[in-house]
This record gives structure tokens, sequence and C-alpha cells, in this order.
């Protein structure tokens, strides 16, 4: 099942219309039946509602009689998406008083019950922390926690995540906090306690062997992080701005936290946040962001293909997580013609290849060959080559071997590792075509390269 606001996909499989009787192969049945989803009934909008009273914070008013309920989801058509922010707003607040509010915001998008819900959790933030939330809207539905401060300039953070987690250290043993202390001693030791476990009392003994600690090393790690550089911090921004904004959010459930076995938080954002926030930048704002956007993405993606040898099933979670936005900055870097543009491609298509996505990766090696890039540069080996895997993998190995023999007219006769590379692909290229002989022969070569 997919779901999707598109009200048109523009794809013969996805007809928005019903099927036509007297169409050309009235025997052939339409692969994907198209359904127009609207609210949900009555009864279950309240079920859904009295399901989401359940999650945490525990709600400090007593439940809303059924009709009021009603009544206020009507104004929104019934929608999930806006009874889940709403559900948020009724544990504080009353029913009328929300019922009341949402109608002065559905004046302003009387089409757009979305978001006018969005708007009535915003109004609720701090005027003083609200002002940086549309800069979120360059994110794809969420973000890795340190990546949003590093794009954002919200917060302060540490590029390498061990020095972010001696300098975790560092706060909990000046504050003597024995919990905080304990949690990044284990999580060291590989195993992570997320922070929404609750740790019973530490045995007296232990906290005073973590205080121990904490005096005889805090210095040392002070002096070690003194002489390495964080993030710089937006301007008119300090070290509690990100925080209190990030508590508003999770308590308005315009975000939720996931976290990750390495400690790392994911930001999982309300599906009508980030679109509604992008409309609210400037363009020169904008185009601040969207550079930083695909600078960080790029160097996340480097991150990611390293760690993804050492600990693949970490490096593939937060991969999958942020694969929306990996995208996204990949695609604006080839429209951009930045230099690292190839380099992000060769990366991510290895991980679109993992996850089985081949159109992406079609797509985006497509998008590559337009990459302007003199012959024979880092640049034009990586796209020629990639085009070359494509067309390979798509079982066009005649075409293939041209690209890899073009390749290999450009690197010359000195050995390296692209041109053993390029041997070691024509020769699957001959092997696929049966061509047992040429195949054998391409790889005598590059063993020889190898040797050499």
């Amino acid at each position: 099942m997919l779901t999707t606001r598109a009200p048109d996909l523009r794809h013969p499989d996805y007809q928005v219309k019903a099927p036509n009787a007297r169409r050309e192969k009235p025997w052939l049945p339409h692969k994907h039946i198209f359904l127009q989803l609207d609210g949900l009934q009555p009864d279950d909008a309240v079920n859904y509602f009295q399901s989401l009273l359940k999650l945490p914070p525990t709600p400090r008013l007593d439940l809303p009689f059924r009709e009021d309920l009603l009544a206020l989801f009507e104004i929104v058509q019934r929608l999930p998406l806006a009874i889940s922010l709403l559900s948020v707003q009724l544990k504080n607040r009353q029913v009328l008083d929300v019922r009341k509010e949402i109608e002065e915001l559905m004046v302003q998008s009387p089409d757009n019950p979305l978001l006018a819900s969005l708007n009535l959790s915003v109004s609720r933030l701090d005027p003083e922390v609200k002002k940086w939330l549309p800069r979120l809207g360059v994110f794809q539905g969420g973000a890795m926690e340190d990546i949003l401060l590093q794009v954002t300039g919200l917060g302060q953070i540490d590029d390498d995540s061990e020095v972010a987690q001696a300098r975790k250290l560092l706060i909990a043993m000046r504050n003597e906090d024995t919990n905080a202390i304990f949690r990044l001693v284990m999580q060291v030791q590989g195993q992570n306690i997320p922070d929404e476990i609750e740790l019973p009392p530490l045995p007296e003994e232990l906290v005073q062997q973590l205080l121990q600690m904490a005096r005889e090393q805090s210095s040392g790690l002070e002096a070690m992080l003194a002489n390495k550089p964080q993030t710089e911090l937006a301007e008119g921004m300090d070290e509690e701005t990100w925080r209190k904004l990030r508590i508003e959010l999770e308590a308005t459930g315009l975000i939720r936290a996931e976290a990750l076995e390495n400690g790392r938080i994911f930001l999982k954002f309300h599906p009508t946040l980030a679109s509604a926030m992008w409309s609210r930048l400037t363009e020169p704002e904008q185009q601040q962001l969207l550079s930083r956007h695909h600078q960080s993405y790029y160097q996340l993606s480097l991150y990611l293909h390293f760690e993804d040898n050492k600990n693949p099933f970490l490096a593939r979670g937060i991969a999958q997580r942020e694969l929306p936005n990996l995208l996204y900055a990949l695609r604006g870097s080839i429209a951009a013609g930045e230099d690292f543009a190839a380099d992000f491609v060769d990366i991510v298509n290895n991980f679109l290849e993992y996850f089985g996505l081949n159109q992406d990766r079609k797509d985006l090696t497509e998008r590559a060959q337009h990459i302007n890039a003199e012959v024979g540069s880092q640049t034009w080996y990586i796209t020629r080559s990639n085009y070359g895997n494509q067309l390979k993998k798509a079982g066009h190995y005649t075409e293939a071997e041209v690209v890899f023999q073009e390749i290999l007219a450009v690197l010359g006769a000195n050995p390296s590792f692209e041109r053993c590379s390029m041997l070691l692909q024509l020769g699957r290229c001959y092997r696929s075509l049966g061509q047992i002989e040429r195949a054998v022969t391409i790889y005598r070569l590059a063993l020889e390269e190898v040797q050499c």
C-alpha cells in the first residue's frame, strides 16, 4: 500500500480515474487501484484520539465529552495527522478553547486543516525560540540531531563523535551527575542505556568510585578538549536555545526523538512541519541552508561509507532514516555543480544498491552524466565508471564494455587502482557475454596490475 499527498503520480500504473472499459486491451487488469482517502469515521477518530492519550505525558484534564471532540475533529476533517497534534493540546487545554483557536486559524487556511493544526501547535511555542523554527524547513521529514545542529547553527556540536562523547562526560563530571557518568562509561564499553530508561539507585560504593574518577580525570579531559573546536552558533543564539526549542517541539508533538544504538539521536518531524517552515524563510536564508545541507550530508555519506565496514547495522540504520535528506542533498549538489557531487553519487549509490532501490540508483547515475568534468579527472572517472557499472547491472554488457574501454583508453598504460578496477569490470562483462577466453585474458592483466 502506497500513501501520498500527490493528487496525481503521473504514471500509467497509478491512474487517478476509474479504469476505462473500452481501453485498448480490456483483458489486462490495472496493476493498482487509486483510492481517495478521506478523514476517519467518527468512531475511529475518537478511538484514535483515546489511544494517543495513552502516550506520555499524562493528561492533566479529564477526557472531553464525545460531542465536543467530534465537533472539533470535524473542523479538521477528522484527518489523523491533525488529530495527532490536537491530542497533545487537549492534554492541557479545554476542548472549547482549542476549538475556538483552530476555527480562527482555519480562516487563514480554509482548504488546509493540516496547516491550521500545525499553526496551532507552533503558536504555543515560546516566541524567543519560535523564530528559529523555520530553519528546520531544509530537512526532509527529520534528521540526526548532530546533523541538524550542524546545518542550522542552532547548537554547538563536535564533528568527531568520540570528542562529542568526551565533552558530554566532562559536563557530567563537572556537575557530579553520577547517573550521566555511569551511562557514558557504559556507552564507551558498548552497552548503551537510552535516556528514556530510568536507572535504579546506584550502589553507594559505585557512586563514590564515579565521583573519584570525575575528580581525577576531569582536568585531563578539559585539556584535551581545549584544542577541539566546535561548530559555530548562529548569530543571536546561545547554548540554551536548542535545548529549549527541542523540549517544546517534543511537548507539542512536532518532533519525536529516536535513540540509536550508539547514543546518536534521530529527530523525526511531524509530516507537515518542514514544508510549512521552508516557505517562511527568505531566499538568501534558503540558499545558505541548502549549501550547508549539501556539505553536511556529503560529510555524513563519507562517515557512513567507512562505518559500514565496521558496523553495517548502525551505518545502514542511519542511512535508511536519512535517505530522503541524502538524496535531496545529492540532487541539489549535482544541480549546483559542487565539486564533491560525483563522489557523493558514488557513495550513496552503494546504499541504494544495499536497499534494492534500483530506480533511484538509475536516476542518480543519469543525473551524474550532466556533471561538467574535465576528461581524465577524478570526477570524470567516477561519473563514467558509475555509468558503466549501471549498464552492466542492467544487463547491457556490450554498452558497458564500450564505457569501460573508453575509461581504460584515457587512463593509459601506467598501473593504477583505477585501471585495475576497470579491467575487472571489463572481465565481468566478457564473462557475462560468454566470452570466457577474453575474460581470462583481462583478469590476467588485472593480476599483473595488482603485482605492480
